[in-house]
């Protein structure tokens, strides 16, 4: 079915009610909740609470219509329906009141649909985008009769449930794919002979520091690279964005790594805390990230340290807290304490080219999985600009 009306500005179809910013010190245990930018993404984000008087206009209920006007490209900056519990507007998002009849899910389609092109015409750090209520309030989007936009909204629910099942599909095997890996990687080490040592009996761990961000020289047309948290996630590090100056390096008393060494992160967001990589540029850190490089290489490989660390991936995120989900980082106290097997060089040759393999499968596996959930989504976003342009 296709139809034919006319495009209505945001500033027309809506009022845009900014959120308050509320102050740390008036943060509390309980209350009404505070809803941050990261609620809208994570249904499990912490909450912080306020208990004294506010603005009618920020206060928000399941359903409403609300708009990140700063936040990160693809994630949080953009349209959200709330399906949360009552509570306030915290700043940088806009609650958005209909002026006209306009069913609200909708809106919130015509309103993902744009976002893109609104991402690509305002400005940001790399990943970061923000935007004036004046210039959201330009953008159009098309408004037929009601009835028309109520079967818009139950097709486009159609479909995305549809969407949805294939996702969770291909999610699930992304996750058996992902436990096949760790399980093979400890079986592996399950039962291998020789003795075990303390990481740091048989290594030498290094950590590096941050130069002042105060201090420009330090940081501008910097050609060493420096490693974050961040960096780890990657299996082999050959590049970083990360560059600082040497006198950055010299101010922060950070030096090289040694080449070939492993790095593991001690905190970070989500599921970098713990996570290793295997170093294969000359490269500086900051002190979220610690060097571990065999003290003797004939009788210890850095790669087979790698392997062995990853497959206790959860186990070292568990040192700082029962379930792993612990804010607190990892320190080199912990690093050094850890225990690591080593058995003869030959069975350490043996255990890191399986694991090598099983890896080299296991990726290409992924890969596949990743192209498919890109091409639902491409799929998904080709269903909204249908809809945008009245073919539903």
């Amino acid at each position: 079915m296709s139809f034919e009306c006319a495009q209505i500005s945001l500033g027309d179809l809506f009022d845009f009610k900014n959120g308050r910013g509320f102050r740390k010190a008036e943060w509390r245990k309980s209350g009404l909740p505070i809803i941050r930018i990261q609620n809208l993404n994570d249904p499990n984000a912490s909450f912080n609470h306020f208990q004294g008087d506010y603005d009618p206009s920020i206060y928000v209920t399941k359903g409403d219509l609300l708009y990140s006007w700063s936040g990160s490209v693809g994630t949080s900056f953009g349209p959200h329906l709330w399906q949360g519990q009552e509570g306030l507007l915290n700043q940088h998002i806009f609650k958005l009141e209909p002026k006209r009849p306009i069913n609200r899910i909708f809106a919130y389609y015509m309103l993902r649909h744009i976002t893109r092109e609104i991402e690509q015409s305002v400005h940001g750090a790399v990943g970061l985008v923000h935007i004036s209520k004046s210039k959201l309030e330009s953008f159009k989007i098309p408004v037929p009769e009601l009835t028309e936009q109520q079967h818009i909204v139950a097709k486009l629910d159609e479909l995305n449930a549809d969407l949805r099942k294939v996702s969770d599909c291909l999610d699930a095997k992304l996750l058996q794919s992902t436990q096949l890996l760790v399980s093979v990687a400890e079986e592996l080490f399950a039962g291998t002979s020789g003795t075990s040592a303390a990481l740091g009996e048989v290594c030498h761990l290094a950590t590096g520091g941050t130069p002042s961000t105060h201090n420009r020289s330090f940081y501008e047309n910097g050609e060493i690279k420096w490693l974050r948290s961040g960096d780890v996630h990657m299996r082999e590090i050959c590049d970083c964005e990360g560059r600082i100056t040497a006198a950055g390096m010299a101010s922060a008393n950070t030096k090289f790594l040694p080449l070939n060494s492993v790095l593991i992160a001690l905190a970070g967001q989500g599921k970098t805390r713990g996570t290793v990589a295997m170093l294969r540029t000359q490269a500086t850190c900051n002190q979220s990230v610690v060097s571990i490089m065999p003290q003797d290489l004939k009788s210890l490989l850095p790669e087979f340290v790698y392997w062995y660390l990853r497959s206790k991936y959860d186990e070292i995120r568990r040192l700082t807290g029962d379930d792993g989900n612990d804010r607190r980082g990892l320190n080199m106290r912990i690093i050094r304490g850890l225990e690591v097997p080593v058995p003869p060089m030959t069975e350490q040759k043996r255990i890191v080219a399986k694991a090598e393999l099983v890896h080299s499968v296991s990726a290409e596996v992924l890969a596949n999985i990743e192209r498919r959930k890109v091409k639902a989504g491409e799929l998904r976003e080709s269903v909204l600009a249908a809809a945008f342009r009245g073919e539903l």
